[in-house]
């Protein structure tokens, strides 16, 4: 988990201090926008059923042997022999993928006053991929503070932080 925590007595401290101590308040606004997801992949590839590659390799076998049939200890590795008999067989599709998630959080609080103006959001990502081992999660953070010195001088300052981790084996 990402280390970027804010409760609302945090932001609203941080708008707070930001103000001159004489300056009229303006009404701060918080808001929020967030969402649950899934995601899923149709297992609709076209493969092999195991009868259909067990003929497929025999006839393999058969095409590059003087179109003779072999014998299946021939044709399939030990353990190809084993699943065959056992009638064990891998569904790679249901291997490989699974119901991947995805959420995203913002907050955004802003404030100020006549002269000063305060805009603290948040963000919070994470997804989980379809593939195992294929996550990503991303947290940003940015704080705006704008002054009004006089009438034709005004400062600000506009920071950003970002911090993300992905998941990706290949």
């Amino acid at each position: 988990m990402l280390p970027l925590r804010l409760s609302m007595v945090h932001v609203r401290q941080m708008v707070s201090y930001c103000l001159p101590p004489k300056e009229e308040k303006r009404e701060r606004r918080v808001s929020y926008q967030g969402y649950y997801g899934i995601q899923n992949v149709d297992r609709n590839f076209d493969v092999y059923t195991p009868e259909e590659f067990i003929q497929y390799k025999r006839e393999a076998y058969r095409t590059t042997n003087n179109n003779q049939y072999g014998a299946d200890s021939d044709v399939f590795s030990q353990l190809e022999l084993e699943s065959i008999q056992n009638g064990q067989f891998i569904d790679w599709q249901k291997e490989l993928m699974r119901t991947g998630t995805i959420q995203n959080h913002d907050l955004t609080v802003t404030g100020g006053g006549e002269k000063t103006k305060v805009f603290v959001s948040g963000n919070f990502m994470k997804q989980t991929g379809v593939v195992p081992a294929t996550d990503f999660i991303k947290g940003q953070l940015r704080f705006n503070l704008d002054q009004e010195i006089t009438r034709w001088l005004k400062v600000g300052l506009n920071t950003s932080l970002s911090i993300s981790t992905k998941n990706d084996p290949g």
